[in-house]
């Protein structure tokens, strides 16, 4: 099959269109059902299990999307359709069960971290062993409902190997989106989210590997905190590179650089206990205080340049907040091979060792916002 005839598939589906309510909560809940009703069908994510004796199958129990009890012993599933778990988020789950035996993680993407005593089974290979044990009972009511739900696991991963090998390495932007029938396809069937959310998540872990322990070297002290991250808002890719002093309180500061969809932002975000709120303009403050530092730029609408790069700014910068943190950032747009992880990588990492330079000064003097107390940010200037 193409991936035209896997979309077709889906959608004359009626297990598809049921599983769209909620595209995690539905697998976990179809496989609760599986083994609630066969108990064999345990075996799909643990092949030691004594299925015999499971006692109890617990769904959403402290976070977890599935727990199995069997023989006093303790199973945990994780299904990762949308996102890639941490090996800290794992480890905690598997501490508080005194009987832990095995976990099992399940998504469309390997999770190379895995901790021991847990192992990752990929849609495709669920959808193998659920039909090699409903085709032992073929007579059964359910075989062809079950039958259906392997299709649908089987062509939602065809899609996304399909789907990886487009865009392997590259990240996806709203212009690719538009003009790509694929991307357009995956948005028909409302399953779009699911693999922009995969791409930015793969984009986060190839800058945890190729860069984030250099960028931690940059900086010489222990409230300054490196945090790659990746999100999903407004229908487009975030991925974010920031240093954190003081995180989580109210004296935290952070400067770094964003992507969302094509937009390649330089920010900054300031908390309360670091930004005089009390000012008319506390973000406008803020913007001045990095244009000294030669973060932020002078912006002039009618070039639209920013960093001498196209831009769609309207204003001289933009900037979002609440009553305890105000974010100011600008940005320029990426186009073509720009979008490639390498190309990027790349700049992010010029970009981050001037972020770190900036941040050292602000340690150095002192200065916590305060623009607007007539402070003389010239002698302050990161070249």
């Amino acid at each position: 099959m193409n991936y035209n005839q896997f979309f077709n598939e889906l959608k004359k589906s009626p297990v598809f269109a049921i599983s769209l309510s909620s595209k995690e909560l539905f697998h976990s809940n179809f496989w609760a059902w599986l083994i609630e009703y066969n108990k064999e069908f345990a075996k799909v994510f643990f092949n030691d299990i004594d299925y015999q004796n499971i006692t109890t199958i617990y769904r959403e129990e402290k976070h977890r999307d599935l727990t199995i009890i069997a023989g006093g012993e303790v199973f945990i599933i994780e299904n990762k359709i949308k996102s890639l778990p941490s090996s800290e988020q794992l480890i905690r789950y598997q501490s508080r069960e005194r009987h832990f035996r095995k976990g099992c993680i399940t998504g469309l993407v390997k999770f190379d971290n895995v901790p021991t005593d847990w192992n990752f089974i990929s849609y495709g290979q669920i959808g193998n062993s659920i039909r090699n044990i409903n085709n032992m009972f073929r007579s059964d009511k359910w075989y062809f409902l079950i039958d259906e739900y392997v299709n649908v696991i089987k062509h939602i991963e065809s899609l996304f190997i399909e789907f990886n090998e487009q865009y392997k390495n590259r990240f996806i932007c709203f212009e690719e989106y538009k003009k790509d029938p694929m991307l357009s396809e995956l948005e028909s069937i409302r399953f779009a989210d699911v693999f922009k959310k995969y791409n930015a998540n793969s984009f986060a872990s190839y800058l945890t590997n190729k860069i984030k322990v250099e960028l931690e070297n940059l900086v010489n002290n222990e409230q300054i905190k490196l945090d790659i991250s990746s999100g999903y808002t407004n229908k487009s890719s975030l991925v974010d590179i920031r240093y954190i002093k003081n995180k989580d309180t109210q004296n935290q500061f952070c400067i770094g650089i964003q992507i969302q969809d094509s937009q390649y932002r330089f920010h900054v975000e300031r908390h309360k206990g670091t930004l005089d709120f009390g000012v008319k303009n506390p973000s406008g403050c803020l913007f001045n205080e990095f244009l000294a530092y030669g973060w932020f730029e002078s912006y002039d609408r009618s070039k639209k340049l920013f960093k001498n790069r196209q831009t769609s700014m309207r204003e001289s910068y933009c900037t979002y907040s609440s009553e305890s943190y105000k974010f100011v950032y600008q940005y320029y747009n990426l186009i073509g091979d720009e979008l490639n992880f390498e190309r990027l990588a790349s700049q992010i990492k010029e970009d981050m060792t001037k972020a770190a330079n900036i941040m050292e000064k602000i340690d150095k003097w002192g200065i916590y916002g305060r623009w607007c107390n007539n402070i003389d940010m010239s002698k302050l200037w990161v070249k």
